[in-house]
């Protein structure tokens, strides 16, 4: 049986995801990385693809993004609620009247491993919505680095591949006519 390249590609990243569900079932107190159970990663940073040309493209590897706004929402997403309780206000020296007061005595969570099975679904369902709209918009905020080839102060624009574009270009290439 013969299957294109994006059908292989799909498969595989479908074997990817259960495999890491399973491995997650298996040993549910033990989670390696938040970020092995995602279905995309976060782009941080465009990078050279060749050291020798001139070919960009971007990175997922650990960066601002996920260190600072991702991971956290992941954990935060979980704090309970406030504590509230029913105090007094004074309307003036005499007269005091019934007011709702909050206390902010919440168990923050340290770590990723100190969620719950069930919260961690929650928070990786979250980070699958969220993550394709910011690496949407930062890739359209991102098409182009500058590039100097001579060393000399001399940049010129030069367009960034995106992964998309390159499997498309892949599968043009080895799909038989």
């Amino acid at each position: 049986m013969e299957i294109s390249n994006e059908e292989y590609c799909a498969l595989k990243a479908q074997v990817s995801i259960l495999q890491n569900q399973v491995n997650s079932m298996q040993a549910p107190k033990k989670i390696t990385k938040l970020r092995d159970l995602l279905k995309e990663q976060v782009v941080s940073h465009v990078t050279n693809l060749d050291n020798e040309k001139p070919i960009f493209g971007y990175s997922d590897f650990c960066g601002d993004a996920w260190n600072q706004a991702f991971l956290p929402l992941a954990k935060m997403i979980h704090e309970p609620s406030r504590l509230f309780y029913m105090g007094t206000a004074c309307n003036g020296p005499y007269h005091p009247r019934p007011y709702i007061r909050s206390l902010d005595k919440r168990d923050r969570l340290k770590k990723v491993s100190d969620l719950t099975p069930e919260q961690l679904e929650v928070s990786v369902q979250m980070l699958d919505e969220l993550i394709p709209i910011y690496n949407k918009y930062f890739k359209m905020l991102h098409q182009k680095v500058m590039f100097d080839p001579t060393g000399k102060g001399d940049y010129e624009l030069i367009g960034v591949m995106d992964e998309d574009i390159i499997k498309e270009g892949e599968k043009w290439r080895t799909s038989s006519f």
